[in-house]
């Protein structure tokens, strides 16, 4: 199966507040941004920009429905779908070259790996904004 990007349209001025460091639904500087946020600086930012979307229900779905059963261990029951490079990382949400299909527990053994990455990723961009 050859996996493709959903086709998405982000406002262009979410795409500069981005490339700012701002929020990018609302332009707010990094410093206002509620405790733990990156990208957004709050709940009703996150959601807003999410609306740009597919629903992600809809997608997981397809992609599991697709599958032929966890990439790792071939099992075909509590089928999950992972971002191969987590969405802390990357902006990759909707595409399908960054989604594998895992059952619970190889996604739940992933999904500690990835929080390491995710941990790592965060300290390199608060050196690089020191």
């Amino acid at each position: 199966m050859v996996r493709q990007s959903v086709s998405i349209q982000i406002p262009q001025e979410y795409e500069d507040n981005e490339k700012n460091g701002l929020c990018r639904v609302c332009g707010k500087p990094r410093e206002e941004f509620d405790k733990g946020r990156t990208k957004h600086c709050s709940e009703k930012c996150a959601s807003k920009y999410q609306e740009c979307f597919l629903y992600w229900n809809t997608f997981r779905d397809k992609i599991i429905k697709e599958s032929s059963g966890c990439v790792k261990c071939g099992s075909k029951i509590n089928l999950e779908a992972d971002h191969i490079i987590p969405v802390a990382i990357t902006d990759f949400v909707f595409d399908e070259s960054n989604i594998q299909v895992l059952c619970k527990k190889c996604h739940a053994k992933k999904t500690k790996k990835d929080l390491l990455k995710i941990k790592n990723h965060r300290n390199k961009q608060q050196e690089l904004r020191n």
